[in-house]
């Protein structure tokens, strides 16, 4: 797989028990200057270049094109979620909706390590064992559960993404959906960029 140029870098990740039941989880990741969200609430102050447009629009392209050929739907692309710096480079945040393609599109399993996270919980193995067992634990009971998943057919949740970049076949609550619900949300985006350039000339 390539060098990862287009997602934001996980830099440290810290698990804290506040009490018997209650576990957080902090993720520090690298900062980049601002959002496109920022970007286009600014404007009015603010000129964008048609070029600069061109630029970002490339990138964001080459972050998604990234992102599935690693077989991952992000399934929330909005302005909020796609950071840049002064030179255009384009980096894509918040996974917390995405998943990989199901099997039955693309033949690889995928799973949610919820459940797993929620019985290594009940177990209490962190507070008797430690992280280090906790986390073998998790891997095992991932592996295991992977396993089960690839038997399984999997329903995708209608319930993603902002309800302005909802690509239509998630409103109309397809059971089935791919990639192309992330490049709608791309073309919204890309559409606001655009008619903020046309504003400003």
């Amino acid at each position: 797989m390539p060098k990862n140029h287009y997602t934001v870098k996980l830099l440290d990740l810290f698990i804290v028990q506040e009490d018997k039941k209650n576990m957080g989880v902090f993720v520090v990741m690298e900062h980049m200057e601002s959002d496109l969200k920022k970007l286009l609430n600014s404007s009015q102050d603010l000129e964008i270049g048609e070029d600069n447009i061109l630029v970002l629009v490339y990138n964001i392209i080459r972050a998604l094109k990234f992102i599935h050929s690693a077989n991952v739907m992000h399934r929330d692309i909005k302005p909020a979620n796609i950071l840049f710096d002064a030179d255009c480079n384009i980096k894509i945040c918040d996974f917390g909706l995405a998943r990989s393609l199901p099997e039955s599109l693309v033949g690889k399993g995928s799973n949610n390590s919820k459940r797993t996270r929620d019985s290594i919980m009940q177990m209490k193995l962190l507070e008797t064992s430690g992280v280090e067992a906790c986390n073998k634990a998790i891997a095992l009971k991932l592996s295991k559960r992977r396993e089960e998943l690839k038997k399984k057919p999997r329903c995708l949740s209608n319930h993603v993404g902002s309800r302005w970049y909802r690509a239509p076949e998630i409103s109309l609550l397809e059971k089935q959906y791919d990639f192309a619900q992330d490049n709608w949300s791309l073309g919204c985006v890309v559409y606001e960029l655009l008619k903020c350039s046309s504003e400003n000339a």
